[in-house]
């Protein structure tokens, strides 16, 4: 798909939400999330070396619970390029190619650390919604 700098490019379409955490001047650590209907698309970047992503089931009314699943129905950890690619590769859930609709529980590292959580939480840019035609 290409160099880092490329697939984080595809990161800053409008659909994903940008969540920075810890301050200016203690970055810990980035999240974008993609929202569907029914689930979250989640990048976890804990540096240009190491990123986590995952697809996990929304809970309704709860607009943390990408980056915090009890459960994720896909995951890939590696360097910072490949799990991204691989995610972004993924059809969608509701599509005949969809990754299985079973959920893997106590997968650690498919969300995002306490010690990110606990240096502060900040949507930096909310995603907007395609209009919908009526």
């Amino acid at each position: 798909m290409g160099d880092l700098d490329s697939i984080l490019a595809s990161l800053a379409s409008a659909e994903w939400e940008h969540w920075a955490f810890g301050n200016e001047d203690n970055p810990v650590g980035l999240a974008y999330v993609r929202r569907s209907d029914t689930y979250a698309d989640v990048v976890l970047l804990h540096s240009d070396k190491v990123s986590i992503t995952y697809r996990a089931p929304l809970i309704e009314g709860d607009e943390y619970s990408p980056l915090s699943p009890d459960a994720v129905m896909w995951f890939f950890c590696g360097n910072a390029r490949q799990p991204i690619e691989e995610l972004l590769k993924l059809p969608p859930q509701e599509g005949p190619n969809a990754p299985p609709k079973r959920c893997y529980t106590g997968v650690i590292d498919a969300r995002v650390p306490q010690k990110w959580i606990q240096a502060g939480v900040r949507l930096i840019r909310p995603a907007k919604k395609a209009p919908v035609n009526e």
